[in-house]
């Protein structure tokens, strides 16, 4: 029984994540409540409310096609009309019921967009589209123009920029000179600020330009700085000609899409490690194959492939859109521990059927669009629980056998959705281009439905409102997480993998308990991630864990990952993959090097590679330990040293004893610890001025302990001193020692602590002066605060840490 806000029900066994991540993104609103607020949070229908509503549009489609009911309608038929026309049709209702216990069971999910607007008015249910920049003012404002309009309507966008001409290249006649790709870029970027996607969705874009233009070394250093292009992702288009340039070391051609001839060369193997370069610093750009992709481009006649949708797992060609489905591979697991086949056929098949409707269905954003969809009928049914399926059979994602059981599964599902749009072209027509298709009379000559069928999307949100199953075809980061969704859905979440949660029960001396303080978060870093890692439990378990399949991604190597991709490319997928290659923090801008080129010779079709550390904003966090390559922020490291040196305070609070440590970096505050002093516990000698504070990691979290010289110089420790003081003051301390790490100025620091208030523990008035005492300390005289002198006026300055007046008035006295 699933419970959510409000007091609503019903008969689904969803986990809390599934429940805060429906209603924060596809669950209906109350309307009564949207009438007086359209922000409002308040739900107005359950899971099971939403998945009829959505079985019960798509299933109408079969009306379009079934004799009795195809000449009372058609695609133009408004949506109420069309539901009264189908209405009392048992066939209609049957399939509406298949498709409703296809989605309440777990079996499959659609794309968000279906969840979210079928049968809801708007009807825009396709998740991506590809839109032509053309090289002129009109051409790329009108794109601009259509970008906002699919952004507005839910979609995600894919750009290539690569037919622009390049920046200070004459513009015809007039004398003047081209601004280039990155500048038009910039503005496609901010239009994205403006709009959020359907008012549930992200804007997102995929922006590519080919290796071969002009001004790709200035693409490729483009997100050097983070502030930039947020809203794009970034991938360099590359040729057969310049991956085989990279390995002969020489140089290639540059030329210049307006007049197709060659303005110059690079050297393939620099341009190469610039890429890689920047990928080992922040994860972009990645890079997609073009030859590859156009190889099996199956409507060659109508255009090649420029570039992909913004996760890259769908080549599409200007004007085209793709709707995308997931099967749940976690559910096609046999008791013996084999591939359950009859239960994935009868899934697929239904899938098939149910995505060509969602074509039907949907209300696109342009008519250029609408007719190169209807044209191509392309679908991207994929997996989610990839490596759910995978930890069932106890098979290593990594390994031989991984692979094999991939190909035997991604292998079959196309196997059964060809024949299926084979019957589906039967029952309703091969799609309008399939005479100019690879398909067509004059290539393979078979008769189907939709131009391309499968493909592997990322299923973030979709697996998580699917039950935690692991998304597409991804290795689970961790079976313990903290997933930083907060600024998408108001709150971070905790999961626990379901078969792991099982695991621990079945195997754990503790289960049970273990799992409740999970949940407690107490098996986290100094950041509150969560990993598996830390939770205590014998050798001896571990290694049986890794052997019952639990591997995490940190624990498959980076070569693994892409040969996972590339099995899985090459036996079955029709399109692509969205799939992240993880690489450790240590991997060298020379190993990600090699992994491209891997890749590349695989035949995968594009590839993102990340390196642990390289980025700020990890969705998924399971407190990885990073080395010590990292760049600083704010003249920070962006993890705590194990170690930091600590200036130690003892000094009276009103009637109370407090002493405080603070760790410093480069003797600039980074953290600090402060309460009342009770010398049975904190037992640190009044000489003690100085000292470290250490970072200890464990099975059971990680605790500080100060480590000082006593007077005769022997060392001596402190332990646990983060849990010496007052739990009462552990959140505000955690917030004041984020505000130093961040390099907020100690004068912000001390006034943010002076306005904090008491959240319902005890009074913290004694807490924050003590605080503020102590930080006054490093402030620099002559540092001017906001209040004014009681006495004379003027702007009040710290000097000798105190604040004070020139004017002799003092807040010390």
């Amino acid at each position: 029984m699933a419970k959510y806000t409000g007091g609503l029900e019903d008969s689904l066994d969803l986990p809390p994540a599934s429940i805060t991540v429906l209603e924060s993104r596809y669950l209906n609103k109350d309307p009564e409540f949207l009438k007086k607020d359209p922000e409002t949070k308040i739900i107005g229908e359950t899971a099971e409310q939403m998945y009829r509503r959505v079985a019960k549009d798509i299933a109408a489609a079969d009306g379009l096609y079934l004799e009795g009911l195809k000449d009372k309608a058609n695609r133009d038929t408004p949506t109420e009309k069309l539901y009264e026309i189908v209405s009392d049709d048992p066939r209609i209702k049957a399939k509406e019921e298949q498709f409703f216990d296809l989605m309440t069971q777990g079996y499959f999910l659609p794309n968000s967009p279906t969840l979210m607007n079928a049968g809801n008015g708007l009807q825009q249910l396709a998740g991506c589209f590809v839109l032509p920049v053309e090289d002129d003012m009109r051409g790329i404002f009108n794109a601009i123009r259509d970008g906002a309009l699919v952004h507005k309507s839910g979609g995600g966008t894919g750009y290539s920029f690569s037919r622009l001409r390049p920046r200070n290249s004459a513009v015809g006649s007039t004398g003047k000179v081209a601004s280039g790709p990155l500048s038009f870029a910039s503005v496609f970027d901010a239009a994205t600020e403006t709009i959020k996607q359907g008012g549930k969705r992200r804007g997102a874009n995929m922006g590519t330009l080919r290796v071969d233009h002009p001004d790709i070394l200035e693409f490729i250093d483009a997100k050097k700085n983070s502030n930039k292009f947020n809203n794009f992702n970034f991938s360099v288009g590359a040729t057969d000609e310049f991956m085989n340039a990279v390995k002969e070391e020489r140089n290639y051609d540059l030329i210049n899409p307006k007049t197709k001839e060659a303005v110059g060369q690079l050297n393939a193997k620099e341009v190469y490690n610039r890429i890689m370069q920047n990928v080992w610093e922040n994860g972009e750009p990645g890079v997609l194959f073009l030859d590859t992709a156009n190889k099996y481009n199956p409507t060659p006649q109508l255009g090649e492939y420029e570039t992909t949708n913004p996760c890259g797992e769908q080549w599409l060609l200007p004007n085209e859109s793709c709707n995308l489905g997931a099967i749940n591979m976690g559910k096609m697991v046999t008791p013996e521990g084999k591939l359950d086949k009859e239960t994935l056929e009868k899934t697929v098949r239904s899938c098939v059927r149910y995505l060509d409707n969602v074509i039907d269905r949907c209300e696109y954003p342009l008519e250029e669009i609408t007719k190169m969809v209807l044209g191509n009928r392309k679908i991207g049914l994929g997996i989610m629980g990839g490596h759910d399926y995978l930890i069932q059979r106890g098979i290593l994602y990594g390994s031989p056998e991984g692979r094999e059981a991939a190909k035997e599964f991604m292998s079959f599902i196309h196997e059964i959705s060809q024949d299926e749009s084979r019957i589906l072209a039967e029952e309703r027509g091969v799609f309008l281009n399939w005479e100019k298709s690879i398909y067509g009379p004059n290539g393979k000559n078979i008769k189907l439905r939709n131009a391309a069928l499968t493909t592997i999307a990322p299923t973030g949100t979709t697996a998580i409102i699917n039950r935690n199953a692991s998304s597409g075809c991804e290795p689970l980061f961790d079976f313990v997480y903290t997933r930083k969704v907060e600024d998408t859905i108001g709150t971070n979440l905790i999961e626990i993998n379901n078969l792991f949660k099982k695991w621990l029960i079945e195997n754990h001396p503790e289960g049970e308990k273990i799992i409740e303080r999970i949940y407690a978060k107490e098996f986290v870093d100094d950041k509150e991630m969560m990993s598996s890692k830390y939770i205590p439990m014998s050798e001896d378990l571990r290694k049986k864990m890794k052997l019952d399949g639990f591997e995490r991604a940190e624990e498959i190597s980076a070569r693994d990952h892409v040969l996972m991709q590339a099995t899985l490319q090459k036996n079955g997928v029709d399109s692509s993959i969205s799939k992240t290659i993880n690489a450790p923090n240590s991997a060298t801008v020379e190993d990600l090097a090699n992994l491209y080129m891997l890749a590349w010779e695989e035949g995968c079709k594009g590839v993102t590679i990340y390196r642990d550390g390289s980025r700020d904003n990890q969705v998924l966090n399971s407190g990885s330990v990073k080395s010590g390559l990292e760049k600083k922020v704010n003249g920070f490291p962006k993890n705590r040293p194990s170690s930091l040196d600590a200036d130690v305070f003892k000094f009276n609070n009103g009637e109370e004893k407090w002493i405080a440590f603070v760790g410093c970096y480069e003797g600039r505050p980074y953290e600090i610890f402060t309460g009342k002093s009770e010398d049975e516990v904190l037992a640190v000698p009044n000489s003690v001025q100085k000292g470290r504070i250490v970072k200890v990691q464990n099975g059971n979290g990680s605790h500080y302990d100060f480590v000082f010289e006593d007077r005769n110089g022997f060392e001596s420790k402190v332990g646990g001193i983060s849990h010496q003081f007052k739990k009462e003051y552990w959140n505000y301390a955690r917030l004041t020692s984020a505000l130093l790490r961040e390099g907020v100025p100690i004068i912000g620091v001390i006034n943010t602590v002076a306005k904090l208030v008491d959240d319902g523990g005890e009074n913290i008035n004694t807490w924050k002066a003590g605080v503020k005492r102590i930080l006054s300390k490093y402030v620099e005289d002559g540092t001017e605060v906001k209040d004014l002198c009681p006495d004379c006026g003027t702007k009040l300055r710290f000097e000798e840490g105190c604040i004070g007046c020139s004017c002799g008035y003092s807040k010390c006295s």
